[in-house]
Protein backbone atom coordinates (compact mmCIF):
# COMPACT_ATOMS: atom_id res chain seq x y z
CA UNK A 1 0.00 0.00 0.00
CA UNK A 2 2.81 2.42 0.94
CA UNK A 3 4.63 1.67 -2.32
CA UNK A 4 1.46 2.45 -4.28
CA UNK A 5 1.02 5.78 -2.53
CA UNK A 6 4.66 6.70 -3.14
CA UNK A 7 4.22 5.81 -6.81
CA UNK A 8 1.05 7.90 -6.92
CA UNK A 9 2.87 10.95 -5.54
CA UNK A 10 5.61 10.50 -8.16
CA UNK A 11 2.99 10.27 -10.92
CA UNK A 12 1.30 13.43 -9.62
CA UNK A 13 4.61 15.29 -9.86
CA UNK A 14 5.13 14.00 -13.39
CA UNK A 15 1.63 15.09 -14.39
CA UNK A 16 2.27 18.57 -13.06
CA UNK A 17 5.41 18.77 -15.17
CA UNK A 18 3.59 17.50 -18.26
CA UNK A 19 0.76 19.99 -17.90
CA UNK A 20 3.15 22.88 -17.60
CA UNK A 21 1.87 25.91 -15.71
CA UNK A 22 -0.05 23.85 -13.18
CA UNK A 23 0.93 24.53 -9.59
CA UNK A 24 2.71 27.82 -10.36
CA UNK A 25 1.42 31.00 -8.75
CA UNK A 26 0.96 33.80 -11.24
CA UNK A 27 1.11 36.59 -8.66
CA UNK A 28 0.75 37.28 -4.96
CA UNK A 29 -1.39 40.40 -5.34
CA UNK A 30 -5.07 39.86 -4.53
CA UNK A 31 -7.52 40.46 -7.35
CA UNK A 32 -9.70 43.58 -7.26
CA UNK A 33 -12.77 41.40 -7.70
CA UNK A 34 -13.21 37.69 -7.03
CA UNK A 35 -13.77 35.67 -10.16
CA UNK A 36 -12.66 32.06 -10.16
CA UNK A 37 -13.72 29.10 -12.27
CA UNK A 38 -13.34 25.35 -11.97
CA UNK A 39 -13.69 22.76 -14.71
CA UNK A 40 -12.98 19.04 -15.26
CA UNK A 41 -9.66 18.10 -16.81
CA UNK A 42 -9.14 15.58 -19.58
CA UNK A 43 -5.97 13.53 -19.31
CA UNK A 44 -3.99 12.42 -22.32
CA UNK A 45 -3.74 8.71 -23.09
CA UNK A 46 -0.20 8.66 -21.70
CA UNK A 47 -1.28 10.34 -18.46
CA UNK A 48 -4.16 7.88 -18.05
CA UNK A 49 -1.74 5.00 -18.56
CA UNK A 50 0.57 6.38 -15.86
CA UNK A 51 -2.31 6.66 -13.38
CA UNK A 52 -3.52 3.11 -14.12
CA UNK A 53 -0.20 1.75 -12.84
CA UNK A 54 -0.58 3.30 -9.37
CA UNK A 55 -3.29 0.95 -8.07
CA UNK A 56 -5.70 3.85 -7.54
CA UNK A 57 -9.29 2.67 -8.02
CA UNK A 58 -10.33 5.97 -9.55
CA UNK A 59 -9.25 9.59 -9.66
CA UNK A 60 -10.72 12.77 -11.11
CA UNK A 61 -8.85 15.99 -11.92
CA UNK A 62 -10.12 19.56 -12.05
CA UNK A 63 -8.57 22.87 -13.08
CA UNK A 64 -8.86 26.27 -11.36
CA UNK A 65 -8.44 29.67 -13.00
CA UNK A 66 -8.99 33.21 -11.78
CA UNK A 67 -8.36 35.40 -8.76
CA UNK A 68 -9.58 36.09 -5.24
CA UNK A 69 -9.98 39.35 -3.38
CA UNK A 70 -7.94 39.83 -0.22
CA UNK A 71 -10.84 38.80 2.03
CA UNK A 72 -11.87 35.68 0.07
CA UNK A 73 -10.59 32.11 0.26
CA UNK A 74 -11.17 28.60 -1.10
CA UNK A 75 -11.83 25.57 1.09
CA UNK A 76 -11.48 22.06 -0.36
CA UNK A 77 -13.10 19.27 1.67
CA UNK A 78 -14.10 15.61 1.56
CA UNK A 79 -17.36 14.69 3.32
CA UNK A 80 -18.30 11.13 4.26
CA UNK A 81 -21.84 9.83 4.75
CA UNK A 82 -22.58 6.65 6.71
CA UNK A 83 -26.27 5.82 6.33
CA UNK A 84 -27.11 9.51 6.21
CA UNK A 85 -24.79 10.64 9.00
CA UNK A 86 -22.27 13.19 7.75
CA UNK A 87 -18.72 13.75 8.90
CA UNK A 88 -15.81 15.66 7.40
CA UNK A 89 -12.83 13.45 6.53
CA UNK A 90 -10.38 15.89 4.98
CA UNK A 91 -10.25 19.66 4.64
CA UNK A 92 -7.74 22.08 3.17
CA UNK A 93 -8.54 24.72 5.83
CA UNK A 94 -7.02 27.61 3.85
CA UNK A 95 -5.12 27.61 0.57
CA UNK A 96 -3.62 31.11 1.13
CA UNK A 97 -3.40 31.85 -2.56
CA UNK A 98 -5.02 34.72 -4.43
CA UNK A 99 -4.42 33.85 -8.07
CA UNK A 100 -4.79 30.62 -10.01
CA UNK A 101 -3.71 29.67 -13.51
CA UNK A 102 -4.46 26.08 -14.56
CA UNK A 103 -4.04 24.93 -10.94
CA UNK A 104 -4.87 21.25 -10.44
CA UNK A 105 -7.01 19.73 -7.72
CA UNK A 106 -7.87 16.04 -7.61
CA UNK A 107 -9.90 13.45 -5.71
CA UNK A 108 -9.23 9.73 -5.76
CA UNK A 109 -9.72 6.46 -3.91
CA UNK A 110 -7.31 3.56 -3.49
CA UNK A 111 -8.45 0.22 -2.03
CA UNK A 112 -6.23 -2.53 -0.62
CA UNK A 113 -6.69 -5.66 1.52
CA UNK A 114 -6.43 -5.43 5.29
CA UNK A 115 -4.49 -8.49 6.44
CA UNK A 116 -5.54 -7.94 10.07
CA UNK A 117 -9.27 -8.20 9.47
CA UNK A 118 -11.88 -9.32 6.98
CA UNK A 119 -12.08 -5.90 5.39
CA UNK A 120 -10.35 -3.51 3.04
CA UNK A 121 -8.43 -0.32 3.65
CA UNK A 122 -9.78 2.57 1.61
CA UNK A 123 -7.42 5.50 1.20
CA UNK A 124 -8.95 8.82 0.20
CA UNK A 125 -6.55 10.98 -1.81
CA UNK A 126 -6.98 14.75 -2.00
CA UNK A 127 -4.70 16.68 -4.34
CA UNK A 128 -4.52 20.42 -3.72
CA UNK A 129 -2.59 23.29 -5.30
CA UNK A 130 0.85 22.65 -3.85
CA UNK A 131 0.38 19.27 -2.19
CA UNK A 132 -1.32 15.93 -1.57
CA UNK A 133 -3.06 14.70 1.57
CA UNK A 134 -4.76 11.40 2.38
CA UNK A 135 -6.88 9.60 4.97
CA UNK A 136 -7.52 5.86 5.39
CA UNK A 137 -10.59 4.05 6.74
CA UNK A 138 -11.68 0.41 7.09
CA UNK A 139 -14.29 -0.61 4.55
CA UNK A 140 -16.49 -3.72 4.30
CA UNK A 141 -18.30 -2.75 1.14
CA UNK A 142 -19.39 -5.45 -1.33
CA UNK A 143 -19.44 -3.09 -4.29
CA UNK A 144 -18.98 0.52 -5.27
CA UNK A 145 -19.58 3.12 -7.93
CA UNK A 146 -17.92 6.47 -8.50
CA UNK A 147 -17.60 9.32 -10.92
CA UNK A 148 -17.36 13.00 -11.74
CA UNK A 149 -20.16 15.33 -10.68
CA UNK A 150 -19.12 18.33 -12.76
CA UNK A 151 -19.02 18.21 -16.56
CA UNK A 152 -18.45 21.84 -17.51
CA UNK A 153 -16.68 25.03 -16.46
CA UNK A 154 -18.53 26.99 -13.80
CA UNK A 155 -17.84 30.12 -11.77
CA UNK A 156 -17.71 29.68 -8.00
CA UNK A 157 -20.18 31.67 -5.88
CA UNK A 158 -19.72 32.69 -2.24
CA UNK A 159 -20.72 30.03 0.31
CA UNK A 160 -22.19 27.73 -2.36
CA UNK A 161 -20.22 24.46 -2.42
CA UNK A 162 -19.60 22.76 -5.75
CA UNK A 163 -19.56 18.96 -5.45
CA UNK A 164 -16.92 17.76 -7.87
CA UNK A 165 -16.75 13.96 -7.56
CA UNK A 166 -18.09 11.08 -5.47
CA UNK A 167 -17.55 7.47 -4.39
CA UNK A 168 -20.43 5.32 -3.16
CA UNK A 169 -20.27 1.87 -1.53
CA UNK A 170 -22.79 -0.80 -0.52
CA UNK A 171 -22.87 -3.84 1.76
CA UNK A 172 -25.38 -5.51 -0.57
CA UNK A 173 -24.68 -7.43 -3.77
CA UNK A 174 -26.12 -4.65 -5.93
CA UNK A 175 -25.72 -0.88 -6.13
CA UNK A 176 -27.58 2.02 -7.71
CA UNK A 177 -26.20 5.27 -9.02
CA UNK A 178 -26.26 8.49 -6.97
CA UNK A 179 -28.24 10.64 -9.44
CA UNK A 180 -25.16 12.67 -10.24
CA UNK A 181 -25.39 16.25 -11.47
CA UNK A 182 -23.24 17.66 -14.24
CA UNK A 183 -23.43 21.15 -12.72
CA UNK A 184 -21.89 20.33 -9.33
CA UNK A 185 -25.06 20.14 -7.23
CA UNK A 186 -25.17 17.62 -4.39
CA UNK A 187 -26.04 14.06 -5.54
CA UNK A 188 -29.04 13.51 -3.24
CA UNK A 189 -28.96 9.70 -3.16
CA UNK A 190 -25.55 9.69 -1.52
CA UNK A 191 -27.24 10.27 1.83
CA UNK A 192 -29.01 6.90 1.52
CA UNK A 193 -25.78 4.98 0.95
CA UNK A 194 -24.14 2.55 3.35
CA UNK A 195 -21.00 4.60 2.77
CA UNK A 196 -20.47 7.58 0.49
CA UNK A 197 -17.70 10.11 -0.02
CA UNK A 198 -18.01 13.40 -1.89
CA UNK A 199 -15.39 16.01 -2.78
CA UNK A 200 -16.33 19.69 -2.78
CA UNK A 201 -14.86 23.19 -3.09
CA UNK A 202 -16.38 26.31 -1.52
CA UNK A 203 -15.64 30.00 -1.97
CA UNK A 204 -15.72 31.56 1.52
CA UNK A 205 -14.71 34.62 3.51
CA UNK A 206 -11.12 34.48 4.67
CA UNK A 207 -11.00 34.06 8.45
CA UNK A 208 -7.60 35.58 9.12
Amino acid sequence: MVKRLVLFVIIMLCLSACIGNSGQKVGEKPAKETKITIEPMKLTEKEQQMISQTGVEFIEYFKLNGGLKKDDDLVFAVDMYKKGEKEEVLSSDHVFQHRYKDEITSFGVSVSSNSDSNSEIMTILLGLPGGLTSSSIDSKMMGSTYGRNLAKKIQLKKNKPVFLAYWKGTTEDYITGPDKNDDGKFPARLKDSDLAIVYKVTLVDRTE
